[in-house]
């Protein structure tokens, strides 16, 4: 094999090798589980209130395995914790596939949470460290194609599955984890796997500061704010807020999976051609767009446009600040930095979720959620914007320091 025919292999087994994570530790670990609410219920294999609480935990699992993640990676390599954790994830839906109770439940869904907090805290670092910088945006976009496939695929089998069996729906999720972490097994490696930075991120990395990156988060932090009114309550405003029933608001809910799956490969794309930080901007006025059109139009064609809008962005917007990350961030430093950005906005979409539920539940208003994500979301489109500006600044004021520097050296 040639080495461009290499190098193309390589960057095709990191692409796969990280959706596989992502769609099996997010897709599968941390969103499948939505699916599965009504039909425990149903079953009565749980209260509504138990379940409701089961997936709290999860997100709960999740913001402590993204805050201790870089510890772990520390101690016993990243390659290790990443299949480790794919595994956890399968065996929490194969040892749920009977009812044994809520707190055997309640113990398997915290060992989801946790491990999907630590490969998305681990894989994508790796990944984005061992990809040449010609196939990073391609890559990244391709990894995080994962989550939205996830959710597409789960909220579209789990359902049709469990009408014949729940116990098989389980096993069926599971069973498809194990597969994914067993196909990919090979594919992590702790040495060897790092690649060297370019001469533009060197020369990027040594006029840092901390305040570029600190901006980049908070325009992060806002984003998770943002979205909440869509994850949270999109189903619910269209079902009963605007009277047109479950059936329709399903059609609109997996038209938005559907667009999470795809909206990392055509942010990906935008990288590739526009770069991560004009591609950020941009998303962030898309995701915008998306949130606040259900306030001025409720036709169809709005709620289908804010959908596709939300969706592709959903995930859209994660992969594009994990690019912008690794390109403000020197790559030693990247899992660590991942780490917290991670769980920042775990935080802000827990805190958010209830904030608002608390809101609703007093004013009884979905245009006032709608209204307020979206000022979230025109907040982290200005810092986003401040993140890019101090960024070019410092390196414009270095610039200009090594030029009198040499011009001083000439005198």
């Amino acid at each position: 094999m040639s080495a461009p025919q290499e190098k193309t292999a390589n960057i095709s087994t990191a692409a796969l090798a990280g959706f596989a994570a992502l769609l099996v530790g997010i897709g599968f670990g941390r969103f499948a589980y939505s699916a599965f609410i009504p039909v425990l219920v149903e079953r009565h294999w749980s209260t509504v209130s138990q379940a409701d609480y089961l997936a709290a935990t999860t997100l709960a699992g999740y913001v402590v395995g993204a805050a201790i993640a870089g510890h772990r990676i520390w101690r016993i390599g990243a390659a290790p914790t990443i299949r480790v954790s794919m595994l956890v994830v399968a065996s929490s839906f194969l040892c749920c596939a009977r009812p044994l109770g809520y707190t055997w439940f309640f113990l398997w869904r915290s060992f989801a949470g946790v491990a999907g907090g630590f490969l998305m805290v681990t894989a994508v670092p790796t990944i984005l460290a061992r990809t040449p910088v010609k196939g990073l945006a391609r890559v990244n976009g391709a990894v995080f194609t994962g989550v939205g496939s996830g959710i597409a695929v789960s909220g579209t089998i789990i359902p049709i599955l469990a009408r014949h069996s729940l116990e098989q729906a389980w096993m069926s999720i599971g069973v498809a984890g194990l597969i994914l972490a067993i196909l990919t097994w090979t594919c992590w490696r702790d040495s060897g796997d790092t690649r060297a930075p370019s001469e533009e991120e060197n020369a990027v990395c040594s006029v840092r500061s901390r305040w570029p990156i600190r901006f980049l988060a908070a325009a992060y932090f806002a984003s998770a704010m943002g979205i909440v009114p869509h994850s949270v309550f999109w189903v619910d405003f269209i079902a009963r807020g605007l009277h047109q029933g479950l059936m329709t608001a399903g059609h609109y809910w997996i038209l938005l999976g559907f667009s999470a799956a795809a909206g990392p490969l055509v942010a990906g794309w935008s990288a590739e051609h526009l770069g991560f930080e004009r591609s950020l901007h941009v998303a962030f006025l898309l995701e915008t767009v998306g949130v606040a059109l259900p306030v001025f139009s409720t036709s169809k064609w709005s709620l289908a446009i804010s959908s596709v809008l939300l969706g592709s962005m959903l995930m859209g917007i994660t992969s594009l600040v994990a690019g912008r990350m690794s390109e403000l961030v020197a790559i030693s430093d990247q899992k660590k930095v991942w780490g917290w950005m991670t769980t920042a906005f775990s935080i802000a979409y827990a805190v958010g979720a209830w904030g608002f539920s608390l809101l609703f539940a007093r004013i009884s208003s979905y245009k006032v959620l709608f209204v307020i994500g979206a000022i979230s979301l025109l907040a982290g489109s200005f810092l986003d914007l401040v993140s890019s500006y101090m960024t070019h600044a410092h390196h414009y004021e270095e610039k200009g320091s090594r030029e009198s520097a040499y011009e001083d050296g000439l005198r």
